[in-house]
């Protein structure tokens, strides 16, 4: 969507860059992203991850959509402006990996290729679509605010949707087959009470 969006955003909007030039630092921040997808995919679940991949997401888009809506009002909403168009850049790439990860890692081995081929396709769906919806919004609201609004809706509910993923997979044995039996592992670990039994093992409650 932002990739279809934004350029026809920059060419209404005032800019220090030329829109053209603002492309290209777009994607020249994304590299950022990538980057930091390595020791935040090392040291962070897969969960909570993508857990702050969709509030940052969903909050540079706010920050992008008002501050080209009163970008005119003073220097402020500019800076808005602009720095919510990098950090959206920039969390974009570190969400595509970090969804990579745990598609690729979620499905047991007698169905991965096909699991993630779905799960990638579905993403593929939703660019064929994106441009679609850009312009039906822009002819029902008169505004381009409104699809990056619907956006942020939809990046905010991944941070919720989320939470109710049942299983982790980072730093785990990835299964060979479906497990029914399998009990879900806690969102975030650290804030489980932990006891100690008469044995001395550590046990969740």
């Amino acid at each position: 969507g932002g990739l279809y969006a934004i350029p026809q955003v920059l060419a209404q909007v005032h800019t220090t860059h030329t829109p053209a030039l603002a492309l290209m630092l777009g994607a020249l921040v994304e590299l950022p992203g990538l980057l930091a997808a390595v020791p935040l995919g090392l040291c962070m679940d897969r969960r909570p991850m993508l857990c702050l991949c969709g509030l940052l997401m969903s909050g540079s888009i706010l920050a992008f959509t008002f501050g080209g809506m009163y970008q005119h009002g003073d220097y402020f909403w500019v800076c808005m402006f602009q720095g919510g168009y990098a950090a959206f850049k920039c969390s974009a790439a570190l969400s595509f990996v970090s969804v990579y990860q745990y598609a690729a890692e979620i499905y047991p081995t007698s169905c991965r290729v096909a699991g993630t081929s779905v799960a990638f396709g579905a993403g593929r769906l939703g660019a064929i679509i994106a441009p679609m919806a850009f312009e039906s919004l822009m002819s029902w609201w008169g505004s381009w605010s409104a699809f990056f609004f619907v956006m942020a809706a939809i990046t905010m509910s991944i941070s919720v949707l989320v939470i109710f993923l049942p299983f982790e997979t980072r730093g785990r044995a990835l299964q060979d087959g479906i497990d029914n039996d399998r009990p879900a592992d806690p969102f975030m670990p650290c804030l489980q009470r932990n006891s100690y039994g008469t044995t001395g093992s550590i046990h969740s409650k």
